[in-house]
C-alpha cells in the first residue's frame, strides 16, 4: 500500500496523516520567528536593570499576539490533527505572472510553469485554496471530489475523488 493511500484512509476517517504536517505548517515561519523575538524579550526583560523598560515590552507586545495568531493555530491544528470534508466540483487553475500565462483544468502545467513559482488554486464547491504543486498534481479537476480541510487555518490538504 502507498503513502497517498494511508493519507487518503487517514483523511477519511478525520484524521491528519503524519506526511501532512509540511502542509499544515507552510508559511507560519514568520510567526515562529515573531515567537522567538518574543522569548528572547522575555528573557531580556527580567536581566536588564539599565534599559527602559519600554524598549523590551513594545517587541514582546506586538510579537507575541503575531505569533500565536500565525505561526499558533498552525501548531494547534498538528496537536489535535483533525480535518473535516468538503465535497463538491473542483475546478483546478494556475497561472504565472511572470510568463502572463493562466491554464485551467489542467493536472499537469507547462514546462514553463513547473520550472516556476506559479500560483495554483484549486476550488471545490464555491470554496478556493491556494495549494503547492504536488497537491495541485493530486487533484482530477472537472470531477467531484473530497477535499480535506484543516478546522481553524481553513488549508487543504489533500483531495480525493468521490466515488458514488
Amino acid at each position: 500500500m502507498s503513502d497517498q493511500d494511508e493519507i487518503n484512509r487517514a483523511n477519511l476517517a478525520g484524521r491528519l496523516h503524519p506526511n501532512q504536517r509540511r502542509r499544515v505548517l507552510a508559511g507560519s515561519g514568520p510567526g515562529m520567528a515573531c515567537f522567538g523575538i518574543a522569548v528572547v524579550t522575555a528573557v531580556l526583560y527580567p536581566i536588564s536593570r539599565n534599559t527602559n523598560p519600554w524598549v523590551l515590552l513594545v517587541p514582546l507586545v506586538v510579537c507575541l499576539p503575531y505569533a500565536l495568531w500565525s505561526a499558533g493555530r498552525p501548531v494547534l491544528e498538528l496537536l489535535v490533527g483533525r480535518v473535516r470534508p468538503i465535497t463538491g466540483w473542483v475546478h483546478a487553475q494556475v497561472e504565472d505572472p511572470r510568463y502572463n500565462l493562466r491554464m485551467s483544468g489542467a493536472p499537469t502545467p507547462p514546462k514553463q510553469l513547473r520550472q516556476s513559482r506559479g500560483v495554483y488554486t484549486i476550488t471545490i464547491g464555491n470554496q478556493s485554496f491556494k495549494v503547492d504543486r504536488e497537491l495541485y498534481s493530486l487533484v482530477e479537476p472537472e470531477c467531484d471530489q473530497i477535499g480535506f480541510v484543516t478546522p481553524w487555518t481553513g488549508r487543504l490538504v489533500n483531495a480525493i475523488r468521490k466515488t458514488s
